[in-house]
C-alpha cells in the first residue's frame, strides 16, 4: 500500500520524479508511521476534505520535506505531516551546488537565482545574478547564518527581494521566515518584515511601481528540534517598502477561501493579481474545483480583482497550468503543464506554454521535468527551470518570443567554477612552472 501511495504521488504530484528512487523509498516506513496519526491529529490538511485527495496532498508533502525541496510553493522548508517537520539544516546527499529558483529582470537582460551551496560541507542557502548578454556571474555577500531565497529584481532593476530564514545562532529580529530588499549597488540589505517565528513568508514579487512586495503567507509551527511547518492554509498578502505596512489580500485562516498551496503572483498594471493555486477550500474556488471533474491536487490558474474579485483565469480553465507568471500588462501568461504521457519509469513529459492575443500554444519541445516560469515585464523573455535526469537538479533555460529560441543558460556547475575557481598559471596549477 505504501509503495503504491509513494507511485501515485510520483506519477500525479511530482511531475515525473523517479519512482524508483532509493531516496523516496526509504520514506515508506515514515509515511507509515504519519498515516497512523490521521484520525488523531486534527491538521487543517486532513478535516473536512475529500480523504483520496487529502493523502495525495499528504505524500506529496513528506516527499517533498524529506527531499529538501518544494517546487510547487517554492518554500524555504516545506511542510510535513510527520512528528519531526522539517529540519532547516538536515544532512542530504545533494549535489554540492543545486539551483532552486530563477526570475527575470523587466527587460530580460538579467537573471537572479538562488541555489544551495554544500562546498564548505555545512549547507548554505544563497543568491546570484546572472547577465544573459555575457554570461558573467555574480555572488551576492550575505550573513553565513540566514538562507535567502526566491529573488526576484524590482522594475528599476536597482533591488531585489528574497525570502530569509534562520533557526540558529540568529538575532531575535532575524529568527524565522522574513522578507528582505537588497541594493545591489550597494549590497545593503535589510528585513521588511518582523515576527518571523509566527507568520512565515515566501514566493515574493513586486508591484508594478516597485514600492510593495506581494507574498504568499501562513501561520507557522514550531517543534523542539528546529523544524516548522505550515500550521495552516495559505493566502496571498503585500508590505510596503518603506512603511512596512502588511495587507492582507486573501485569508489563510478563514473564509471564504484558502488554499494548500499558492505559488509566486504576478502583480499586473491592471491590478490584477494573477497566480497558480491548488487544494482550495472554501468559497466558490472550491465550488469551481468540485465542478471541474479534477482533483484537488490539480493546479488551478486564479486572477484576484482589484475589487477582491477571485476567480478562475477564464483562458487556462482547461489547463493544468502550473508556475503560472505574466507580463506587465497582462496580455501575455506564461506557464507549466504537461505535454507528453508518462513511459516506462520516466515519468510525465512537461513544457513551457504561453497564453496570448486569445491562444494558448506549447513554445519548447523538451517533454522534461520543469517548473517555476517567470516573464519579463515587458514580455519579450521567459526563463524556467528544467532537469531532464529528473533528479531536480535544475538548470536555468531562457527562452526568446522574438525569434522562438530556447536555451540553457545556467548550471550548477557553472556556479560551482564562480566559487572555486580552477587555479590560475602560476598559483599551483596543473599549468604552474616547476620551480613554483
Amino acid at each position: 500500500m505504501i509503495k503504491g501511495l509513494v507511485t501515485r504521488a510520483d506519477n500525479h504530484i511530482s511531475r515525473g520524479m523517479r519512482s524508483g528512487s532509493s531516496r523516496i523509498w526509504d520514506l515508506g516506513f515514515r509515511i507509515t508511521a504519519a498515516l497512523s496519526l490521521i484520525a488523531s491529529r486534527r491538521k487543517p490538511l486532513f478535516f473536512r476534505h475529500n480523504f483520496f485527495s487529502n493523502i495525495v496532498l499528504f505524500v506529496r508533502h513528506v516527499i517533498e520535506c524529506n527531499l529538501g525541496h518544494a517546487p510547487r510553493i517554492g518554500i524555504v522548508v516545506a511542510a510535513s505531516l510527520i512528528g519531526s517537520g522539517c529540519m532547516p539544516n538536515a544532512a542530504s546527499s545533494s549535489p554540492v551546488v543545486k539551483i532552486t529558483s530563477a526570475s527575470v529582470s523587466a527587460t530580460g537582460e538579467q537573471v537572479a537565482f538562488s541555489f544551495e551551496d554544500r562546498l564548505s560541507g555545512k549547507l548554505q542557502k544563497r543568491l546570484g545574478l546572472l547577465t544573459v548578454g555575457t554570461g558573467d556571474i555574480r555572488i551576492l555577500d550575505q550573513p553565513d547564518n540566514l538562507f535567502w531565497g526566491s529573488p526576484v529584481i524590482s522594475p528599476d532593476g536597482r533591488r531585489l527581494a528574497f525570502t530569509s530564514f534562520c533557526a540558529m545562532t540568529c538575532s531575535p529580529e532575524e529568527f524565522g521566515y522574513h522578507l528582505g530588499v537588497l541594493d545591489l549597488d550597494s549590497g545593503a540589505y535589510r528585513l521588511l518584515t518582523s515576527n518571523g517565528r509566527d507568520e512565515m513568508r515566501l514566493s515574493p514579487s513586486f508591484a508594478p511601481d516597485g514600492r510593495s512586495v506581494y507574498f504568499t503567507s501562513t501561520e507557522v509551527e514550531w517543534n523542539k528540534e528546529g523544524g516548522s511547518r505550515p500550521k495552516w492554509f495559505f493566502g496571498l498578502s503585500s508590505i510596503q517598502i518603506d512603511s512596512g505596512h502588511e495587507t492582507q489580500l486573501l485569508p489563510n485562516s478563514a473564509a471564504p477561501t484558502r488554499f494548500q498551496v499558492l505559488e509566486r503572483t504576478t502583480v499586473t498594471t491592471r491590478g490584477d493579481i494573477l497566480f497558480t493555486g491548488t487544494a482550495p477550500f472554501g468559497g466558490h474556488a472550491e465550488s469551481d474545483a468540485r465542478k471541474s471533474g479534477k482533483g484537488r491536487s490539480y493546479d488551478f490558474a486564479y486572477r484576484l480583482a482589484p475589487g477582491g474579485i477571485l476567480e478562475n483565469f477564464p483562458p487556462l480553465k482547461e489547463y493544468r497550468a502550473s508556475s503560472l507568471s505574466a507580463s506587465a500588462d497582462g496580455e501575455t501568461v506564461a506557464f507549466i503543464s504537461r505535454s507528453s504521457s508518462s513511459t516506462a519509469g520516466g515519468g510525465f513529459g512537461y513544457d513551457l506554454f504561453l497564453y496570448t492575443a486569445g491562444v494558448v500554444r506549447r513554445v519548447t519541445e523538451l517533454e522534461t521535468y520543469a517548473y517555476t516560469t517567470d516573464i519579463s515585464a515587458d514580455g519579450s523573455r521567459i526563463v524556467f527551470l528544467a532537469d531532464d535526469s529528473r533528479e531536480m537538479n535544475w538548470s536555468v533555460w531562457l527562452h526568446r518570443l522574438d525569434d522562438s529560441s530556447t536555451t540553457e543558460i545556467l548550471t550548477s556547475k557553472q556556479i560551482a567554477e564562480v566559487l572555486i575557481p580552477e587555479p590560475a598559471v602560476g598559483d599551483g596549477g596543473v599549468n604552474a612552472p616547476d620551480d613554483m
